[in-house]
């Protein structure tokens, strides 16, 4: 991707990140929107067509990449911190993502595939309260 305004790598990141988070339909993975494929394509579509004003030669091949990209760095991050949050680790030892797009791919965090063990110990703890 070429950056063809005078628009940082950082601001189209952020940029994309949230036109992609006020698409759903590409990422809430359980709704009924989601499994419309239709629907997908259209989104991919149209947020191909709202970058392009930052990216003017941006490809819709380039935005399904980017979004694979996004989540695959989102998901690996969010794992470290749930693996360091596993019982007898102290909060110093929770991990801190180094990832400075981190806070803004939270949305995604109920979107990924649970792993087993991890969320049961929370869910206990919660509903002790």
């Amino acid at each position: 991707m070429m950056n063809d305004n005078n628009i940082s790598e950082k601001e189209f990141l952020l940029q994309f990140i949230s036109i992609y988070r006020d698409m759903p339909m590409l990422w809430r993975i359980k709704s009924k929107e989601y499994m419309d494929k239709h629907k997908r394509i259209n989104a991919i579509k149209k947020l191909t067509e709202l970058l392009k004003v930052s990216r003017r030669n941006i490809t819709e091949e380039d935005v399904k990449k980017k979004i694979n990209i996004l989540r695959t760095t989102f998901k690996r991050e969010n794992n470290k911190v749930k693996k360091s949050m596993v019982s007898g680790s102290g909060t110093d030892e929770v991990y801190v993502p180094s990832l400075w797009y981190y806070k803004e791919l939270e949305f995604l965090q109920d979107q990924m595939e649970e792993e087993s063990g991890i969320s049961s110990i929370t869910e206990q703890m919660v509903n002790r309260r």
